[in-house]
C-alpha cells in the first residue's frame, strides 16, 4: 500500500492498475466510453494496488467531462466503478446542483444516490431558486428520483411554506414532476394535489389548473376541477368536471393533439347539461406547415338560453398561403354569426391572392377579396402587372371595386362600385433632364372608369408631380421644410379636375430657449369631374407653436386658423416638467376656444416616485365651463412599516348619463419573506378580499372575498406557469 500526504493539493489520476507507480503524481480513472476523471485531495490520499481502492480525505474534488463532486471524504473502487464520498458533499451536472451528507455513485452506469440531499433548480417561470429536499436522492444518467421530499422557494433553514410531496422526478433543464402534492404554510396542511409538473424551460405552456372553491351571486358555491391525461407527447389535454348549486354539473375535455405529417391542434367541448341556459361551447384549431405550405384555422360555436331567448355565436377564420420560389398563392375565409331569438347579425369575408415573379424585374398580382355584413357584400377584385426598370415602374391594372363605406352604418357613401377597365401607369421617381434632378415622383396614368350608380363611364388622363419633403437651414436659427404636389385629370367628357396642394413650414430660433413654428397648408382645386369617387376638397389652413424649454420645463402653446370656415382651431397651452434627477414629473394642459371666447378642459397629472416602490400619482379633467370633474385616475402607494405598504386606486369617470366610479380599492399588503398577504376593499363591488400568494408563484392565490367566498387559483391566470402532463 502506498500513501502520501501532503498539506497541498495533490492530483491523483488513475490509469490502469498495473500501470500504477508510487512515482507518478496523479493517476487517470477511466470511466463509461473510456471518459476520464481526475480526484484531487489536500491532506491525504491513499492507494491499494491489490484490492484497487483509493481513499483519501480533506477537500476532495472529483472532475469529469460533465461532472464535479466535493466532499471532506473518499473511497474509490475502481475494479466496481464505484466512488464513495462524506461530509459536505456537493454535486454539479449540468444544470443541476445538490448537496447532501454522502454519496455513493457509480461512474460507468452515472447512477448514484446522496443522503440527505437538497437540490438547486433555476427555471424561466418561477422567481427565484427551488429548493428539492430529500433523505435519499437517486441519481441516474443526468435525471434525478426522490421520495418523501420537500420543495420550497423560501431561502432559510427552516421555510416558511413548502410542498411536502411522495415523490419527485427531477429532469435538469426540462421539468420536475412531483407525486402526492400537500402545500404547507408553516406545519398547517392547506391543499393536496396527486400530481404536478413544474416546468424548468419554456416547453411547457399549457393551462394548468387547481381545485377552486368558492362562491358568486350568479353560480352560487361551487366547484372546479380539471384532470389532466397524458396519453402520449403528441395527444394530451384535461377532462373538465365542475359543479355549481344553482347550474348543475358541468362538464368538457380540452385535447391538445399533433401530428408529425398531417400537423396539430386542439378540440375542445363543455356544456351544462341541467342548467336553464342549457350553455354549450365548442372550439377546433389546427395548423399545418410543410414545404412552404402552412394552413391554419380557428372555429368556435356557443350556444345557450338566455331569458328563454335561444343566443348563438359563430366565430370561424382559416388560411392558406403556399410559395416557392417566385410564387405566392394565399386565400383566407371569415365568418361570424350572433343570433339572439329571431334577431341576428351575420359577417363574413372571403379572399384570395396569387403574386407571381416572371423575370426578376416583372411581377403578375392577381388578388380577390368579398365582404358581406348582413344584405350588404362588397368586392374588390384586381389584376395587375408591372415592370421596373431603374427608377421607372410600369404597370397595366384591372380593377373592380366597391366602396367599402358601404358596410358603415355611420357613412354616407356617394358612389357604390368602380370598375378599372384598364389602366396604364408609369411613374418615375427622382427623374432628371439634361443633368437636372428632381426630388419626387412624376406619375402618368390613362384608364377607362365605369362607377356605380350615377352610370358614369369615360377615359381619365392624370398627370402627376409630387415634391417630397425638403428641408433648409440658415445660419441665423431658420428651418424651412416643404413639400407638395400637382396633378390635372383629363376626362373624354371633356371636363377637367385640377389640384395643387402645397405645405411650408418655418421654424425660427427666436434664443437658446424659445422657438416659433408656422404650418401652412393649401390646396387649390378648380374645374370639375363627371365622377363622384376622385373628388377633391380645397384646403386652406395655418397652424403655428410657440415653445420654451429650459429644463427640467417645457412650455408648448399651438392653434390654427382655417381661412375656408373662418374659424379658429382650439388654443392648447402645455406646462411639463420633468427632470432625470427629480423623482417628479408634472404637466398641465388648458384647452380655450377662441371662436366662442370660454374655456374648455383642464387637465392635470403628477406623477411623484421617492423610492422604487413608493408610488403617488393623480390625474385629473375638469371642464371649466360646465363647472364639473370628467375623469379623475389616481393611484397612491406606500410603506407604512418595513414589511407593511398601502396602496389605493381611483378611476372615476362622469358621462352624461351618470357619474361613475369605475375603480376605487384600498389594499394592505403584508411582506411575510417569501410570501405575500394582501387585504383589499373594493368600493365598486363593494367587496372585501383576503389573498395569499407566495412570491415564486404570484399568479397563483389563494384568497377569501366577500363576494366569491373561498378562492384558490383562478383558471386564466395559470397559463404559461406550470406545466402538466
Amino acid at each position: 500500500m502506498h500513501t502520501y500526504k501532503n498539506r497541498k493539493p495533490i492530483v491523483l489520476l488513475i490509469l490502469l492498475a498495473a500501470a500504477l507507480t508510487p512515482l507518478l503524481a496523479g493517476f487517470p480513472v477511466c470511466a463509461a466510453d473510456n471518459d476520464k476523471i481526475t480526484i484531487e485531495g489536500t491532506e491525504f490520499l491513499e492507494m491499494d494496488l491489490e484490492a484497487l481502492l483509493f481513499r483519501g480525505s480533506g477537500n476532495i474534488t472529483v472532475k469529469g467531462e460533465n461532472l464535479e463532486l466535493t466532499g471532506d471524504k473518499l473511497v474509490y473502487d475502481e475494479q466496481n466503478q464505484l466512488l464513495f464520498l462524506e461530509g459536505n458533499v456537493t454535486l454539479s451536472q449540468g444544470d443541476a446542483y445538490m448537496e447532501g451528507e454522502s454519496l455513493v455513485y457509480n461512474i460507468a452506469e452515472e447512477r448514484g444516490e446522496i443522503v440527505n440531499g437538497t437540490s438547486y433548480l433555476i427555471s424561466e417561470k418561477i422567481e427565484g431558486t427551488v429548493f428539492v429536499y430529500g433523505e435519499h436522492l437517486r441519481i441516474d444518467s443526468g435525471d434525478y428520483f426522490i421520495e418523501d421530499g420537500r420543495i420550497s422557494t423560501c431561502d432559510l433553514s427552516e421555510p416558511h411554506y413548502h410542498l411536502a410531496v411522495k415523490k419527485i422526478d427531477i429532469y435538469p433543464g426540462e421539468k420536475m414532476v412531483i407525486h402526492g402534492v400537500r402545500f404547507y404554510e408553516g406545519k398547517m396542511p392547506l391543499f393536496y394535489w396527486p400530481y404536478l409538473v413544474i416546468p424548468l424551460d419554456d416547453r411547457y405552456d399549457e393551462d394548468f389548473t387547481l381545485p377552486e372553491i368558492g362562491y358568486n351571486a350568479e353560480d352560487g358555491y361551487y366547484f372546479k376541477h380539471r384532470y389532466k391525461y397524458h396519453l402520449s407527447p403528441n395527444a394530451h389535454g384535461s377532462l373538465i368536471y365542475e359543479y355549481y348549486t344553482r347550474k348543475g354539473l358541468g362538464l368538457g375535455v380540452d385535447h391538445k393533439y399533433d401530428h408529425d405529417t398531417l400537423g396539430g391542434g386542439g378540440i375542445a367541448l363543455y356544456l351544462l347539461p341541467f342548467a336553464a341556459s342549457k350553455y354549450f361551447v365548442g372550439q377546433l384549431q389546427h395548423e399545418y406547415e410543410a414545404e412552404g405550405i402552412r394552413f391554419s384555422t380557428n372555429n368556435s360555436y356557443t350556444r345557450q338560453y338566455v331569458d328563454q331567448v335561444l343566443e348563438q355565436n359563430i366565430a370561424s377564420s382559416t388560411s392558406v398561403s403556399y410559395q416557392a420560389g417566385g410564387t405566392r398563392l394565399t386565400a383566407s375565409f371569415n365568418y361570424g354569426l350572433e343570433r339572439k331569438g329571431e334577431e341576428s347579425s351575420r359577417t363574413w369575408s372571403a379572399s384570395g391572392s396569387w403574386r407571381q415573379q416572371l423575370l426578376p424585374n416583372w411581377m403578375l398580382d392577381l388578388s380577390s377579396k368579398a365582404v358581406a355584413k348582413d344584405e350588404t357584400t362588397t368586392y374588390d377584385h384586381l389584376a395587375e402587372t408591372s415592370y421596373t426598370y431603374n427608377n421607372h415602374r410600369f404597370s397595366l391594372a384591372v380593377q373592380q371595386k366597391y366602396n367599402p363605406d358601404l358596410l358603415d352604418e355611420a357613412a354616407a357613401p356617394t358612389w357604390k362600385s368602380l370598375n378599372r377597365l384598364p389602366e396604364v401607369t408609369w411613374q418615375w421617381t427622382n427623374p432628371s433632364l439634361l443633368g437636372l434632378s428632381f426630388p419626387g415622383r412624376f406619375q402618368l396614368s390613362a384608364g377607362r372608369f365605369e362607377e356605380y350608380p350615377s352610370g358614369v363611364a369615360t377615359w381619365r388622363v392624370v398627370p402627376a408631380l409630387e415634391l417630397f419633403s425638403r428641408s433648409w437651414r440658415s445660419d441665423f436659427g431658420t428651418t424651412v421644410t416643404y413639400s407638395g404636389n400637382v396633378s390635372s385629370s383629363f376626362y373624354g367628357s371633356g371636363q377637367s379636375l385640377n389640384a395643387a396642394y402645397g405645405r411650408v413650414g418655418i421654424t425660427q430660433k427666436l434664443t437658446d430657449t424659445t422657438s416659433v413654428t408656422a404650418n401652412y397648408y393649401k390646396r387649390l382645386v378648380w374645374g370639375e369631374t363627371p365622377f363622384r369617387f376622385d373628388r377633391q376638397t380645397a384646403q386652406d389652413l395655418l397652424r403655428g407653436t410657440l415653445r420654451y424649454t429650459k429644463r427640467p420645463w417645457t412650455v408648448t402653446v399651438n392653434t390654427g386658423y382655417d381661412f375656408l370656415k373662418d374659424r379658429y382651431e382650439t388654443l392648447r397651452t402645455q406646462v411639463n416638467f420633468s427632470s432625470a434627477t427629480e423623482p417628479v414629473t408634472a404637466g398641465i394642459t388648458l384647452n380655450y376656444d377662441i371662436n366662442n371666447r370660454r374655456f374648455g378642459d383642464l387637465s392635470a397629472n403628477i406623477n411623484y416616485k421617492p423610492k422604487s416602490d413608493w408610488v403617488f400619482s393623480l390625474g385629473v379633467v375638469y371642464n371649466i365651463q360646465n363647472k364639473q370633474w370628467k375623469r379623475i385616475n389616481g393611484k397612491i402607494q406606500f410603506d407604512l412599516a418595513e414589511d407593511v405598504s398601502l396602496s389605493y386606486d381611483l378611476n372615476y369617470e362622469q358621462t352624461k348619463a351618470s357619474n361613475k366610479l369605475k375603480q376605487g380599492k384600498l389594499t394592505v399588503t403584508f411582506d411575510l419573506h417569501c410570501r405575500k398577504l394582501e387585504m383589499s376593499y373594493d368600493q365598486v363591488r363593494k367587496e372585501f378580499r383576503v389573498q395569499y400568494s407566495i412570491n415564486a408563484f404570484p399568479k397563483l392565490p389563494i384568497g377569501y372575498s366577500t363576494q366569491e367566498g373561498i378562492r384558490f387559483f383562478k383558471i386564466e391566470d395559470l397559463k404559461d406557469l406550470i406545466g402538466n402532463e
